[in-house]
C-alpha cells in the first residue's frame, strides 16, 4: 500500500490547548521554547507543532500530551488536515475522529474465478508463509467420509411473505400471540396467559433449582466480537487511521473535560475553562474605567483547576489490508440493543422453514447466521469434491430477503448467510503444499459472484474443522493462515469476520472405553489430554480470534445421552451442559493455563446443538416428532440456564438442521419449536424456562421432559469441569 501523508497543522492561539498524533516511530527537535515532533504512522503521517509537547511510546505507537501552562493559553485550537483522494474526516458518535476510506466491494467479479473448482498447484506454495503459504495439498483431492453422511440437495428459496397460516397444522396456539418477549415478571406473565396461579410454575421452578439456580432475572450477557464487527460496518467507510476521544487532567489529577469537533477538514479540540472569577470587581457604575485600570491588567482569572493541564490523545493507524479490528476502535453499538444474541445453524438439506419460523418468531436482539452449503456434483460424487467451492446464485439474497418481515424488524434482528468453506473440498486435509492465501482469494470471490454480501453481514464458516487441527501443530498453522485470509485477502475486499465449526467426540464415549456406536478408538480421557494440550496453545487462540467471530463446537446431544426416564429436566439439564459446554468448562477450569483462551471463548464459544431428526449419524433416528421437539427444548433450556451462572456461552447457540427430516407438518412443527424456545429463552432479557414455553411466556415442563427407550446414563464428561 503506498504511503499515505496526514499532515496536522497546529494553529496557535496564545498558548497550546491539545492535540494528538501517534504511531510506529517518532523524533523531535526542540527550538528556543517550541518542540517540533513528527510521527509516522502507516500509512499515514501526522506533523505537530507547540509549545510544550512529549512523546510517550505505548503499544499503539505514540501518545502525545500536550501542556496549557497557566489559565492565560487558549484553550482551543485547530488541526488542518490534508487527506488523500477520497478519504474524509468523520466525528463518531463516542466522541473520537476516525478517517475513512470509501468501502471497496466485497471483491472483483473477473473472469479468473473458479467455476470448475480448479485449485492451486504446488508450485504456487513455494513462498514464505508470510505470503500465505505452508504446506497444503497438490494432485487430485482424497475422497474422506463425509461425518454427515448426506448430501445437500437443491432447493427453491420461498418468496418472503408474513404469512403465519402455514404453521397452523402443527398444534400450536395462534402465532400472532407470540410475538415479542415480555419483560415482566413470571407472575404477571402467568396472569397475561390467564392461568390464574403460579402452582405448576412453582413446581417446575424448584425441579430446575441444579442448573438455573432459581434465578428469574436476565443475564444480557457479553456482546462477543461480532458486535465490534457491526459497528464498525455500520460506517460508511473504512477506518484508515483513528484518534480517540481525548482525555484531559489538571495538575492535581483531577478530570477536565475535553472533546473533539469536526468540521470539514479542520479538527478541533476544546478543553473546559473551568470558569472565571474576578479578584477585583469593578463598580457597576464605571465599568470602563475598572476593566482599563493598568493597576490590576488580569481581572479575571480562572478557577476550579490546578495548571498546568495536560491534554492527550493517540492516533492509531490500521495499515494491514487483513489485520482485524484492535479492540480500541469505538464503541458504536445502538442503545437500544446493548447485546447482541448469535443463532447459527448448519444446513445440508436445506433451511426454508426453519428460517421462516425464526423469521415469524425471532428473538429479540439476535444475529441469525444461516449457512449455505456449496453447490453438489453428480450423483456418486465423493463428499470432498470441488463443486462445494462454489455457490449457486439466489440464495443469500433470500436469507437477507427475512430481514423485512415485520416481526424481525420489530425484534430489531438480523439474518445473514454464511458461505460454507467445507475443509477437505479445498484439500486442506492434505499434507502436500498449497497457497492459502489464494484459496482464501478464490472462496471470497465465489461468495461474491454467488451474491453473498458481506457489507450487508454476510459471512463465512469453516464446515466441519477435523481433529487433526486439535493434534496437529502444522494443521494450526495452515488454520490460522486460512482464517486471516478468509477475514480478508486483500484490500479489494471487505473484512469479514467468520465462523468455525470444530468436530468433536459423541457424548456416547467412556472415559476407558471406545465409542462402540462410531467404533472410535480415543476414549474420554485420551480425548481430554488431546483437549489440554490444544487449549494450552500459549499463541493459536490469540491469535485467530480476530479473525473468527464464533466458536461453535459440534456437540450434538442426544437422548441416548441425557433422555432417562424418571429424571427430572435439572438433572438432565446438567448431563446436557457436561457435554456441550465441555471444552468452555475446561478453558475455565481452575488451574487452565491460557488466558486468551478463556477470554475468548468468553466473548465468542458457541455450542452447537442437536436438531437433525431422523438421521442414524446424529443418533435421532428412532425418535418421535414429540421426543425430537422436545430434546430440542432441553438442549435451548439447559444452554441459556448456563448462561444465567457462568461467563458463556450469553445468548448464542447452533443448531444443525434436517429439512428433509418428516412431512411437511411435522418439519414445520419442530422449526416452529426451535424458533419459539429460543424467542422466549435467547431474546435480550430473555428467560431459560420459557425454553419450555409453546408461547413464549409459560412454562410447560413438558416441553423440556424427553424420554428415549435407550438411554446411556453416565456422567464421565464431567471430568472436564477440572483441568487435572
Amino acid at each position: 500500500m503506498p504511503l499515505h501523508r496526514l499532515v496536522v497543522a497546529v494553529l496557535l492561539c496564545a498558548g497550546l490547548a491539545v492535540g494528538a498524533a501517534g504511531g510506529s516511530s517518532a523524533s523531535s527537535s526542540t527550538t528556543g521554547s517550541s518542540t517540533s515532533l513528527t510521527v509516522t504512522l502507516d500509512p499515514v503521517e501526522a506533523t505537530a507543532l507547540d509549545w510544550t509537547t512529549t512523546a510517550t511510546p505505548t503499544d499503539l505507537g505514540e501518545a502525545i500530551t500536550f501542556s496549557i501552562e497557566d489559565g492565560w493559553a487558549a484553550h482551543s485550537s485547530f488541526w488542518q488536515v490534508q487527506l488523500p483522494s477520497g478519504d474524509w474526516l468523520q466525528l463518531l458518535s463516542d466522541g473520537s475522529v476516525a478517517v475513512l476510506r470509501p468501502w471497496p466491494t466485497d471483491g472483483p467479479v473477473s473472469a479468473d474465478t473458479p467455476t470448475t473448482g480448479a485449485e492451486p498447484t504446488a508450485s504456487e506454495g513455494t513462498s514464505s508463509a508470510s505470503d500465505g503459504t505452508e504446506p497444503g495439498v497438490s494432485g487430485e483431492l482424497t475422497a474422506t467420509p463425509d461425518p454427515d453422511g448426506v448430501y445437500y440437495t437443491d432447493e427453491t428459496v420461498s418468496t418472503p411473505s408474513t404469512d403465519e397460516s402455514m404453521y397452523a397444522e402443527s398444534g400450536y396456539s395462534d402465532p400472532a400471540a407470540l410475538d415479542g418477549v415480555s419483560d415482566t415478571s413470571a407472575e404477571a406473565d402467568a396472569k397475561a396467559a390467564g392461568s390464574g396461579d403460579m402452582s405448576s410454575d412453582a413446581q417446575y421452578s424448584s425441579d430446575l433449582e441444579a442448573v438455573y439456580d432459581g434465578a428469574n432475572v436476565a443475564y444480557p450477557g457479553a456482546d462477543g466480537l461480532s458486535a465490534l464487527h457491526d459497528r464498525l460496518a455500520s460506517l460508511s467507510g473504512e477506518i484508515v487511521a483513528w484518534l480517540p476521544a481525548p482525555t484531559a487532567v489538571d495538575a492535581a489529577g483531577t478530570s477536565v473535560p475535553a472533546w473533539f469537533s469536526v468540521y470539514g477538514d479542520t479538527i478541533t479540540l476544546t478543553v473546559d475553562s473551568g470558569g472565571w472569577y474576578d479578584p477585583n470587581p469593578y463598580d457597576s457604575a464605571s465599568p470602563s474605567e475598572s476593566t482599563t485600570s493598568s493597576a490590576d491588567p488580569g481581572y479575571r482569572y480562572p478557577y476550579g483547576y490546578a495548571y498546568p493541564l495536560q491534554a492527550s490523545s493517540e492516533a492509531i493507524a490500521n495499515p494491514d489490508a487483513n489485520r482485524a479490528p484492535r479492540a480500541e476502535w469505538p464503541n458504536l453499538a445502538p442503545p437500544s440493543c446493548p447485546t447482541l444474541g448469535r443463532v447459527s445453524t448448519h444446513n445440508p438439506h436445506g433451511w426454508n422453514r426453519l428460517v421462516n419460523a425464526f423469521a415469524t418468531w425471532p428473538a429479540t436482539c439476535t444475529r441469525y447466521y444461516t449457512e449455505i452449503p456449496g453447490n453438489t456434483g453428480p450423483r456418486g460424487t465423493p463428499p470432498c469434491n470441488k463443486y462445494k467451492r462454489t455457490f449457486a446464485s439466489g440464495r443469500a439474497e433470500g436469507i437477507r430477503a427475512r430481514n423485512s418481515w415485520p416481526a424481525v424488524r420489530r425484534a430489531q434482528s438480523r439474518f445473514a448467510a454464511a458461505a460454507s468453506f467445507h475443509w477437505c473440498s479445498w484439500g486442506l486435509n492434505s499434507t502436500a503444499r498449497v497457497n492459502v492465501r489464494e484459496i482464501a482469494r478464490q472462496f471470497r470471490t465465489n461468495m461474491y459472484n454467488a451474491g453473498f454480501r458481506v457489507a450487508a453481514g454476510d459471512t463465512w464458516v469453516i464446515d466441519e474443522l477435523p481433529e487433526t487441527v486439535r493434534r496437529n501443530g502444522t494443521m494450526r498453522d495452515r488454520f490460522e493462515l486460512l482464517v486471516r485470509y478468509l477475514y480478508r485477502p486483500s484490500t479489494s475486499f471487505r473484512p469479514a469476520p467468520g465462523i468455525a465449526w470444530v468436530q468433536v467426540e459423541w457424548p456416547e464415549k467412556r472415559l476407558d472405553k471406545v465409542d462402540t456406536i462410531t467404533s472410535a478408538t480415543e476414549t474420554i480421557r485420551e480425548y481430554k489430554a488431546s483437549l489440554k494440550d490444544w487449549s494450552a496453545d500459549p499463541t493459536f487462540f490469540a491469535s485467530v480470534r480476530p479473525y473468527v467471530q464464533l466458536w461453535g463446537t459440534e456437540v450434538y446431544t442426544t437422548c441416548r445421552f441425557a433422555c432417562l426416564s424418571g429424571a427430572t429436566v435439572a438433572q438432565k439439564a446438567t448431563r446436557v451442559n457436561q457435554y456441550m459446554q465441555h471444552h468452555a468448562r475446561l478453558a475455565f477450569a481452575p488451574g487452565a493455563p491460557n488466558t486468551a483462551l478463556e477470554e475468548y471463548f468468553d466473548a465468542s464459544y458457541l455450542p452447537f446443538g442437536n436438531a437433525f431428526w431422523r438421521n442414524s449419524t446424529y443418533r435421532t433416528e428412532s425418535l418421535s416428532a414429540g421426543q425430537m421437539m422436545r430434546l430440542v427444548s432441553l438442549q435451548i433450556f439447559a444452554t441459556r440456564s448456563w448462561a444465567h451462572s457462568h461467563d458463556y456461552p450469553d445468548r448464542r447457540i447452533g443448531f444443525a438442521w434436517n429439512e428433509q427430516a418428516g412431512t411437511d407438518s411435522e418439519v414445520k412443527g419442530l422449526a416452529k419449536r426451535i424458533a419459539v424456545g429460543l424467542q422466549g429463552a435467547y431474546s435480550y432479557n430473555g428467560q431459560a424456562r420459557f425454553a419450555c414455553s409453546s408461547n413464549s411466556r409459560v412454562t410447560d415442563r413438558r416441553l423440556c421432559d424427553s424420554v428415549a427407550p435407550a438411554p446411556d446414563w453416565h456422567a464421565d464428561w464431567d471430568v472436564f469441569g477440572s483441568w487435572n
